[in-house]
């Protein structure tokens, strides 16, 4: 079968131009022609993705020299489009890189000519994830919800996998919010009618699963000296603790040391935590308008630069100097912005 490659964004080829290197009547091998954002592109994935994938299973460039551009052959790209149609089958990614090592280059499955339209990303080659969780959930199969977020963390890190996957998951689980919940993302669970019990326990297991990949310890750059921290902290009486535990997990991979306090804090020990800890920004969680009182986060306000995040502040006026958090993105920007700026800047300035 003759084979047809797309190059995207090709770049010049190494070694012997002229196609005359090879045996007659063969055709030339050619350099390396694919860029790491062109192979991304092509099978729908971020480059860090990418990357993750050549560290962890052990699959790139032949003969890639550190501190130099990746570029990738035919038969390297080859490689990673039969790896993602073997996951796509439900195969384990780890098991699906390894087949794909092995697959003779003959018989792997070779990019496409399509240029203006590039593979379907893996995403979408088997179940979206999301729907994998959601029904991983209403199976109450833990397991299989722990192995998915647990896979997207180490690919996509915590922000992405919270953002795109587990909070749409959250919202098509669990039974439609109440008014003093605030609102949920996506859309709402599939069947509106089926049995309450049915959504809250699958909505428990589904956030256990997500809790226990966000807190479970992966490698994170070396600890930083004692220095200012970011103190995260549910206010007293708020139980609902994922949002800033996806917070918690996404500090450390951008190099931002934290310290958490965790759910139903009282007051008085937020405010002791804050003037005896050296505290960067203080991040005082509220689910809901019950537990967000802007007259007990005021008196935080002196000893560091304060953030109210969560839905339950979005109904409240906020002393001034505390920043209005609404969003993951929008805690790691007052984040870096505080503690890239030092300990003496302490007042968070609009974004």
């Amino acid at each position: 079968m003759a084979r047809v490659s797309l190059r995207p964004d090709p770049v010049p080829p190494t070694g012997d131009r002229s196609g005359t290197g090879g045996p007659a009547g063969a055709a030339p091998e050619r350099g390396p022609a694919w860029t790491a954002a062109a192979v991304a592109r092509h099978l729908g994935v971020s480059p860090a993705t990418l990357r993750s994938w050549s560290a962890r299973y052990g699959i790139g460039p032949r003969g890639h020299e550190a501190g130099r551009h990746r570029r990738f052959t035919d038969a390297d790209v080859a490689v990673f489009v039969t790896m993602c149609r073997l996951r796509g089958q439900g195969m384990p990614m780890g098991t699906a890189a390894q087949l794909a090592r092995e697959t003779p280059p003959e018989t792997a499955i070779r990019p496409r000519p399509s240029p203006a339209r590039p593979a379907p990303p893996m995403r979408q080659a088997a179940d979206h994830p999301v729907d994998a969780l959601v029904t991983a959930a209403r199976r109450l199969d833990a397991e299989s919800i722990m192995s998915i977020v647990a896979e997207s963390i180490t690919g996509q890190g915590s922000a992405v996998t919270w953002n795109e996957l587990c909070r749409p998951a959250l919202a098509r689980t669990g039974p439609p919010p109440t008014a003093a919940d605030g609102p949920r993302p996506g859309p709402p669970p599939a069947d509106p009618d089926e049995d309450p019990l049915a959504c809250i326990d699958a909505e428990c297991v589904l956030t256990w699963a997500i809790s226990s990949c966000l807190r479970r310890p992966r490698a994170l750059p070396p600890r930083s000296a004692p220095g200012p921290r970011a103190l995260l902290a549910c206010a007293e009486g708020e139980q609902h603790t994922l949002a800033m535990e996806a917070l918690a997990a996404a500090l450390p991979e951008e190099g931002l040391p934290v310290r958490v306090l965790g759910p139903s804090v009282p007051w008085p020990a937020i405010d002791h935590a804050a003037r005896h800890a050296s505290t960067a920004v203080l991040f005082v969680w509220a689910q809901t308008g019950r537990t967000a009182r802007p007259g007990r986060i005021a008196r935080l306000e002196p000893h560091a630069p304060v953030a109210a995040a969560g839905p339950g502040w979005a109904a409240r006026r906020l002393p001034d100097g505390v920043e209005r958090v609404e969003s993951l993105e929008g805690a790691l920007r007052v984040a870096r912005r505080v503690m890239s700026a030092g300990v003496g800047d302490r007042s968070p300035a609009a974004p």
